[in-house]
């Protein structure tokens, strides 16, 4: 899906690359924390891909940040 949208933007340039590059990585390092707090350190499932989505909900209602292409550039808190 991230490629998907780089393409559709048009966002193929070495800098949005290496943005998308450092995205995806801070993403899987979030997994993996989730994962060592879930007691499950060898491993990547659902259950750590949804803790890590919580924790981006809760840190979006403290700031605006991005994870693009992989996450919604921002997250706004819901009534």
């Amino acid at each position: 899906m991230g490629v998907e949208r780089m393409t559709i933007a048009g966002r193929l340039g070495p800098s949005d690359l290496a943005n998308a590059r450092a995205n995806i990585r801070a993403f899987v390092q979030l997994m993996k924390s989730e994962a060592v707090f879930l007691g499950q350190s060898d491993r990547l499932d659902k259950e750590t891909l949804r803790a890590a989505h919580r924790r981006l909900e809760r840190k979006g209602l403290l700031t605006t940040f991005t994870l693009w292409p992989f996450w919604p550039n921002e997250f706004v808190a819901r009534d």
